[in-house]
């Protein structure tokens, strides 16, 4: 039984090297964000959508994650305060003017949730925010979240996702693989999609 246990994590391991030489592997080096727990699990599970759907991964954006940090904060600070409304939630301008350089496409998504599961599961179940999330041209992401601080709202996060597309970014995606049936698909922690004849 070990000596099958071995062969088979050296026949994954084999799998693994021979589809990363072949472009398969996650998108960029440094697709994570960092070691927050609850922004990786929406990372994952915004990336197994996408994946489920035909599309590529997401690549995390630390400049883009920054300025939804930083409106996630802004909208927990309304929320205590009492100035909180729905229909100014987004930035006047969405955010586009605190992008990096050059995107073709861009859109920004907010989520009053709990877990990070919940909040991507809204997302999906909301036209126009599964039609942001499951956008073809996007390319970048950064997420933000903040703990609601304001007494009745406890255990609610704030959660700020914002897309970008950016065509030096697209170029270096990789493919998404073709599956076939009996084939094995696997998502990463990272929403990136590897498939095993």
């Amino acid at each position: 039984m070990a000596r099958l246990s071995r062969l088979l994590g050296l026949t994954v391991t084999l799998l693994s090297l021979l589809l990363a030489g072949a472009g398969v592997s996650a998108a960029n080096a440094d697709n994570s964000p960092g070691q927050d727990a609850y922004v990786k699990a929406v990372l994952q599970y915004t990336n197994q959508y996408r994946a489920a759907n035909g599309l590529p991964p997401l690549v995390w954006n630390p400049t883009i994650a920054g300025m939804s940090q930083s409106w996630a904060g802004t909208i927990n600070s309304r929320i205590n305060d009492g100035s909180y409304d729905l229909n100014t939630i987004h930035r006047q301008d969405g955010g586009v003017t605190l992008l990096p350089a050059n995107p073709d496409w861009y859109g920004e998504i907010i989520s009053i949730n709990y877990d990070a599961k919940a909040v991507v599961d809204w997302w999906m179940s909301s036209p126009p925010h599964r039609a942001a999330l499951l956008n073809p041209q996007a390319t970048d992401v950064g997420i933000g979240y903040v703990p609601i601080t304001k007494a009745g709202w406890s255990g609610l996060n704030v959660v700020v996702e914002n897309l970008a597309g950016y065509p030096a970014t697209r170029a270096t995606l990789p493919p998404v693989p073709p599956v076939k049936a009996g084939d094995i698909a696997v998502v990463d922690p990272y929403g990136n999609l590897f498939a095993y004849p």
